[in-house]
């Protein structure tokens, strides 16, 4: 069986830090088999592990009854009122109030935090309550926040699911398309492999590896310093005869070396683009599909479609309308039945798969979704996303100007998770005034009205 290690010798200049050496006692008395023991043994090990500090302190303490210095819980209490001070709960509570996701923090830690923080705050029977509040407020995603203050019978539980299988979504997506580095092209891994290369050199030409290696850190570099006097600001004494004034020790001039590398890089830079045909990136001309949501209650996050995929009614089921019903389900729990699905008339929406599959949902949770025959033949004119979403999207990409695909995928995300819920209503109090005036005109187009091209909505 592994030994098991004793807490700390507890750090007196920390006394906030108690209650932890505390608890980690109370486990090792138990773990260690010290719990059985007498009251004095727990006791004597209890001082043995805090310190010597601990003696002048204990003998400070004046107990109420005589007995109460020989039981270890009464110590413990006395050294609780000793290192702890009385909380300031308001000040506890504004931290906690003002506690956000910070950027990149994960959600996990996030949750974490504000646990710790509440135990603070003496919150009693609404400690899980205005945890749930918090994460609603505090959570970085806005359009994911108001979507739970929608929902009335929202949980603490409910609510750390959400915010985690937003994040697991969001952390998939990028995981399909982060490029993989393939070992067997030497470029995508240049510094290891001239590693690899230095390491068998060596070896191969010193039947001595020490000896190569003394060579090596001794062999000055392009920059004209040694790696010995890069890493120790000396020369190293090797088989060959040296002067004893040349392994004084001497620092490195860093300005020079700055100097040196930069301008051995730059050269570098130059002659491989000039052998490669390498030039400066131009502005990215391609883009790539994205498949976005827009509900009552806010906007669902983007599916990236990869790129030489065929999108037909298996990858449409499978990459779209699964993901977008789970997500669903945490929206309208319990009201399924008030979910109308509106796709347009592409393929893979109207195939008999896929009426198939909307058909088996609807059975089983009540999902309502417009059948071909009532889609709009002017779907550009009626949808949401055709109107209004891909447009807002594309100008607020163009302003932001990426140049990679990473970050024109980074940048889609960003801003379409900052859609609002009351842009959202905007656009679907305009879908309910366009669909009346494309019943008028018989199916026809309606961009080119008055009425219509007034009440356009902003980007």
């Amino acid at each position: 069986m592994a030994q098991i290690q004793p807490p700390e010798t507890f750090d007196f200049s920390t006394p906030n830090e108690w209650p932890k050496w505390r608890k980690r006692f109370e486990r090792y008395l138990v773990v260690s088999g010290m719990k059985k023991k007498e009251e004095a043994d727990k006791i004597d090990l209890f001082m043995y592990l805090m310190g010597d500090r601990a003696d002048d302190i204990f003998r400070t303490f004046k107990f109420e009854k005589e007995e109460e210095a020989t039981k270890i819980d009464s110590v413990l209490k006395a050294f609780d009122s000793h290192f702890c001070v009385r909380k300031n709960i308001i000040y506890e509570r504004a931290k906690f109030n003002s506690r956000i996701q910070e950027d990149r923090e994960p959600v996990d830690e996030f949750i974490t935090s504000l646990y710790k923080l509440a135990d603070s705050c003496e919150f009693e029977g609404l400690h899980e309550q205005l945890i749930r509040d918090r994460i609603v407020v505090g959570v970085r995603d806005k359009a994911l926040s108001e979507r739970m203050q929608l929902d009335s019978e929202l949980t603490l539980e409910k609510a750390v699911k959400m915010v985690r299988q937003q994040e697991a979504v969001r952390q998939q997506q990028v995981d399909l398309q982060r490029p993989s580095t393939s070992q067997k092209v030497n470029q995508s891994n240049g510094m290891a492999e001239a590693g690899v290369k230095i390491a068998k050199l060596i070896l191969k030409k010193n039947q001595d590896p020490s000896l190569g290696l003394l060579e090596y850190r001794s062999t000055p570099l392009e920059n004209g310093y040694s790696p010995a006097e890069l890493l120790m600001g000396r020369k190293l004494r090797t088989t060959l005869p040296i002067a004893p004034e040349n392994l004084n020790p001497r620092l490195v001039d860093s300005q020079t070396l700055k100097r040196k590398e930069g301008r051995r890089r730059k050269d570098m830079k130059s002659r491989y683009d000039r052998r490669c045909g390498a030039t400066d990136m131009e502005e990215l001309s391609e883009g790539f599909m994205v498949v976005g949501v827009m509900t009552g209650r806010g906007v669902l996050p983007l599916i990236k479609v990869p790129s030489k995929v065929k999108v037909n009614s298996e990858f449409y089921i499978e990459c779209v309308l699964k993901p977008v019903i789970e997500q669903l389900k945490d929206l309208y729990p319990g009201e399924m039945d008030k979910v109308f699905l509106h796709h347009d008339k592409a393929s893979s929406h109207t195939s008999n798969k896929t009426q198939q599959f909307l058909q088996e949902m609807k059975d089983t949770l009540g999902l309502n979704f417009i059948r071909n025959s009532d889609i709009p033949v002017k779907s550009p004119d009626a949808s949401p996303l055709d109107f209004y979403g891909f447009g807002m999207l594309k100008q607020r990409l163009f302003n932001r100007c990426p140049k990679t695909e990473a970050g024109l995928w980074k940048a889609a995300q960003e801003e379409w998770s900052n859609v609002s819920l009351s842009k959202v209503k905007e656009v679907f109090a305009a879908w309910k005034v366009r669909c009346r005036e494309i019943a008028k005109k018989k199916g026809k187009h309606i961009e080119h009205m008055k009425k219509i091209h007034v009440r356009k909505i902003k980007f």
